[in-house]
């Protein structure tokens, strides 16, 4: 999907619409794959444009005209003027994007006729590509009609942008409807995506914005070197570029954000990655990094050190006992807890299941660890999250204590819902992906005759 949140003009852009309205458009025999992998032509002369087909995806023509309108698209969505030796590649790239949105097209069209629905039942209504449309324009800090009248005067027509649009919320909907009743995310998984939060934010953090140039994308490793190479010498030329070249060309969903990946610990980055971040200061770029399905460039914004210090988010269950009660008191509590332990599941069901036995819960809130009683620290540090400590004896009684949460100090980690929210997303990504991928494989793609 392409995004655009990126946009911006400059006083150069009607030469560039200029350029991408007149340049010819090459053809010949190829398939999809055979697109991706032939090296990029030689930029055609103006005087050679015409109009016609650029390519046909299942007996369907892409035109020449919606492949220069997607070039405009793309470099507006870059925020980057193209050079004449950028042209080549930004014709190949848009021919790619309308490939793959025909394809999709033509797979919504397919399940509409297998179901006997009236076609356009399941394509995106004009007040969704509306929201979509203005979701884009916000994040672009302008109303809908500002937004399409900017791109308007650099070229690009409303019906190119609702078109790609009406695609876009299509196949989101059509995967998130087919296969998100499919996809489920367990308390398990979730827990341990939070397990490696915790033990990361004790580490340090870098501030990172990564640009991934796929292999597979872009017709094999040779090419996406040459691809990670071209970046590094267009960064050089302009160091303050990263952020419009990730939108451009990094096949990672941090794209839409121009690459910016968040604070992320070496454990959460790729090993190749993490050997060579570790050693850079911030404001630096990584040369190119070979992976074994494509190239990675990353810039290092900013690091810091691990936090020494650990909050934790505490509940308990108390059975009230002076210091000198009575020794067979005691035993009794102690075996009433010891039974009650098994029974919690977690920080979610402490309440009712100390409800159920007679006994109160107290939330003891956030605290820093190194301000909790010695007891009570010790019982909790081999603790995971929403597990309960064995009875803990003090002054006051005896106590059930569940961690329900650890952090660094002055971290906020998300909560497992946000966590599930995040894995669900990644999953029905990762469907989206293969479903395409399916669909290359199953098409025929021709060079107009």
């Amino acid at each position: 999907m392409t995004s655009i949140v990126g946009f911006r003009l400059t006083a150069s852009r009607m030469t560039v619409a200029l350029a991408l309205a007149t340049m010819a458009i090459a053809t010949g025999p190829f398939t999809v794959r055979a697109l991706a992998q032939q090296p990029a032509p030689a930029a055609p002369q103006a005087t050679l444009a015409r109009e016609g087909a650029a390519i046909i995806v299942d007996d369907e023509p892409i035109s020449t005209y919606q492949q220069r309108q997607r070039m405009l698209w793309l470099s507006l969505s870059s925020g980057r003027t193209p050079s004449e030796a950028d042209l080549p590649d930004l014709q190949r790239q848009a021919l790619l994007t309308l490939i793959d949105e025909m394809l999709q097209k033509h797979e919504i069209m397919r399940q509409e006729h297998e179901r006997k629905l009236a076609p356009g039942t399941l394509f995106a209504h004009d007040d969704e590509v509306d929201d979509y449309l203005k979701m884009i324009a916000q994040q672009n800090q302008m109303a809908l009609p500002q937004f399409v009248q900017t791109l308007e005067a650099a070229g690009l027509s409303p019906r190119t942008m609702r078109e790609q649009a009406r695609i876009a919320v299509t196949w989101q909907n059509w995967i998130r409807g087919y296969y998100g009743s499919k996809v489920r995310i367990s308390d398990d998984e979730a827990n341990a995506v939070i397990r490696d939060m915790e033990s990361s934010a004790s580490k340090p953090q870098y501030l990172v914005s990564e640009i991934f140039i796929s292999a597979e994308h872009v017709g094999g490793q040779a090419n996406a070197m040459s691809t990670a190479n071209a970046i590094i010498g267009q960064l050089r030329q302009q160091p303050d570029s990263f952020r419009p070249l990730a939108f451009q060309y990094s096949a990672l969903p941090s794209a839409a954000n121009g690459g910016d990946s968040g604070w992320m610990s070496l454990a959460q980055l790729p090993a190749p990655v993490a050997s060579v971040i570790d050693q850079m200061r911030p404001g630096q770029v990584t040369v190119p990094i070979q992976v074994p399905d494509g190239v990675y460039l990353v810039l290092l914004r900013d690091k810091k050190a691990g936090s020494t210090s650990t909050v934790v988010n505490l509940k308990q269950i108390a059975v009230p006992l002076g210091p000198n009660a009575d020794a067979a008191l005691a035993q009794a509590a102690q075996a009433r807890l010891v039974a009650l332990k098994p029974q919690i599941k977690g920080c979610d069901t402490i309440d009712q299941t100390a409800r159920a036995a007679g006994l109160q819960v107290g939330d003891l809130g956030q605290a820093d660890t190194k301000d909790l009683a010695p007891a009570f620290r010790n019982a909790i540090e081999g603790l995971q999250p929403n597990q309960v400590s064995d009875p803990i004896r003090t002054d006051a009684g005896l106590h059930l204590v569940a961690l329900c949460g650890r952090a660094a100090s002055g971290t906020r980690l998300p909560s497992r819902d946000e966590i599930k929210s995040q894995l669900y997303g990644e999953r029905l990504s990762m469907i989206a992906t293969r479903e395409l991928r399916n669909l290359h494989n199953a098409a025929t793609i021709n060079a107009p005759k």
